[in-house]
């Protein structure tokens, strides 16, 4: 009899023969659901289903609180979050150490992409969370606190892409492509010049390609 799972995941090209059916894991009786990428970052989706995609920041959260959740060395999403740093077209950064002391936007600073961007920053670039100001629009959520000694405050609602156009924040840390960008509007830009050779260093000299998401299952069942 095979063994009945539910299964939540993103669509990506890696995930959709397993959502479309053309995947059928043997011995598993598999009912696989898509939802919204931004779903596996706001609730404990471990909770909800058999096995589920979920970010990284929040599993370490979970463990930590020894909650009842195991990941699996199986990563659907992975991103190169130097390109998720920007700033105004006309701002004078370039490098890290010029934001310090300056006012960084985002949604939330629990989410991964920003777990990932600070530690980069403190290791690579010398520049320490402490040493910006942090200026979030939601609530964090998962029972998280930022760290003492960083300074933050939040403006509930606003968006932080609008905050950066009408120089209200300095700097945003956005865990997906502004549209803004996307579109080409010549207000906003990267902060490295050249982003791509700054991935490229920092993947030639550690390896590293970050991991944004993880599938994780229930302890009991795994």
């Amino acid at each position: 009899e095979p063994f009945p799972l539910t299964l939540a995941v993103a669509e990506y090209d890696r995930t959709r023969p397993l959502l479309d059916g053309r995947v059928q894991p043997d011995g598993i009786a598999l009912k696989a659901k898509s939802a919204w990428i931004g779903e596996f970052c706001l609730r404990p989706v471990y909770e909800e289903y058999d096995a589920a995609e979920m970010s990284l920041s929040w599993y370490v959260m979970a463990r930590c609180r020894r909650e009842p959740v195991i990941a699996l060395p199986v990563f659907p999403l992975r991103m190169l979050v130097h390109a998720y740093l920007f700033c105004r077209a006309e701002a004078p950064y370039t490098n890290p150490k010029d934001l310090v002391g300056k006012r960084v936007g985002t949604m939330r600073y629990r989410l991964t992409v920003n777990l990932w961007m600070r530690g980069i920053l403190k290791e690579h670039y010398g520049v320490g969370p402490e040493e910006l100001t942090w200026v979030t629009t939601e609530e964090e959520g998962a029972g998280f606190a930022p760290p003492a000694g960083v300074p933050l405050s939040t403006l509930p609602g606003r968006d932080p892409v609008e905050l950066l156009l009408s120089g209200e924040i300095d700097a945003l840390l956005w865990p997906e492509i502004p549209e803004a960008f996307r579109r080409g509007d010549p207000r906003i830009r990267r902060l490295f010049p050249d982003c791509r050779a700054e991935v490229e260093h920092y993947f030639g000299s550690t390896g590293i390609f970050p991991i944004t998401h993880t599938m994780v299952m229930g302890e009991a069942l795994w």
